[in-house]
């Protein structure tokens, strides 16, 4: 198994005496005795590296694939999305682009954050001060940070210059978009819907399920959230309240 990240095995080896005897076929009597040992936003690595393992093993035991334990099989071709690191210079992300569509990737998902392409353009936004964290995973709404209109324009504009590459048969997500708040948020969704996204991703943590029902209501573009979620009830909360149009689970992450 898997323990994400690159975190330390200290910590699926840290669990070996609480299991040490069982039937690793017995996955979910395994992972009850450990989902414990976890915790959202990445920290359940060696949890789910051992439940990870145990599929392997029980596949292995029973010699089938794992997909056939889990309901059977419901496809036998999955279109996979290719991320590609952010640039402050359209020509550059471009030109990023334009060799993951040449090695045959028909879905992308980009970073545009406002770190990168903002922070030294007058009348982008207000709130900054030098020095301040503008990063994912912060409480964004708590930065005091906003996006102007100028601003959220220069984004999708620069989203634009993207689909000139790609094309508009080819989807692309966003993602890493930095702290604003809400009204930040719905501001530049707002701007993007000329841009055709598959999805906004993680655009507030995702344990403000209200607020994230907020800004799903307020605009066109499909908000995701999901790869930093623990256990499956978070995600029941999320769809019972229609707060994300899309749920992306990490399985080293979630289990």
């Amino acid at each position: 198994g898997e323990v994400r990240d690159g975190a330390s095995k200290t910590y699926a080896l840290m669990l070996k005496s609480r299991i040490l005897g069982m039937n690793p076929c017995n996955i979910e009597q395994i992972f009850r005795k450990l989902r414990q040992f976890g915790g959202t936003g990445r920290m359940a690595g060696g949890v789910c590296a051992i439940e990870e393992a145990c599929w392997d093993l029980a596949g292995n035991a029973y010699n089938i694939p794992v997909y056939q334990m889990l309901g059977g099989k419901h496809r036998s071709r999955l279109r996979c999305y290719c991320d590609t690191p952010d640039s402050p210079d359209p020509k550059v992300f471009g030109e990023r682009m334009k060799q993951r569509k040449d090695m045959g990737f028909t879905f992308f998902k980009m970073d545009i954050g406002v770190w990168t392409h903002l922070r030294n353009v007058p009348g982008a936004i207000s709130g900054y001060v030098a020095g301040m964290p503008m990063e994912r995973g912060r409480e964004h709404t708590m930065t005091g940070i906003e996006i102007t209109q100028k601003g959220a324009e220069i984004l999708a504009d620069y989203v634009m210059q993207v689909r000139e590459v790609v094309g508009w048969d080819a989807p692309i997500a966003a993602d890493h978009f930095g702290s604003m708040g809400l009204n930040s948020i719905i501001r530049l969704a707002k701007a993007f819907e000329k841009c055709n996204l598959a999805w906004m991703e993680d655009v507030i943590p995702w344990r403000h399920t209200e607020l994230l029902k907020r800004i799903t209501d307020s605009v066109d573009v499909p908000i995701c959230t999901g790869e930093d979620i623990y256990l499956l009830e978070p995600f029941e909360n999320l769809c019972q309240n229609h707060a994300v149009d899309i749920i992306q689970p990490d399985l080293s992450t979630s289990g």
